[in-house]
């Protein structure tokens, strides 16, 4: 069994403690490796879904703009063709 100083209090602790028995402080605990890839792997997932929602918005902003152009467009052509 290895031993660890906490970085709190300098308590001796072993290396596998979640947290210092003295103190209760949890600096320096390691986090096991499945761990950290599950957390960048939900980090660069959200990464993604936003970036996809913001592609989509721009997309559906372009398709609008496009139909008020056409529509503006239609009117000055009906405008002309009445006078």
């Amino acid at each position: 069994m290895s031993l660890k100083k906490c970085p709190d209090c300098g308590h001796e602790k072993a290396a596998s403690a979640p947290s210092c028995t003295n103190c209760g402080s949890t600096k320096g605990s390691p986090i096991h490796p499945v761990v950290k890839i599950i957390i960048i792997l939900v980090i660069c997932s959200v990464v993604i879904w936003v970036g996809s929602l913001l592609v989509s918005r721009h997309k559906e902003k372009q398709e609008e703009q496009m139909i008020k152009d056409h529509i503006l467009q239609m009117e000055r052509e009906i405008n002309r063709m009445m006078r």
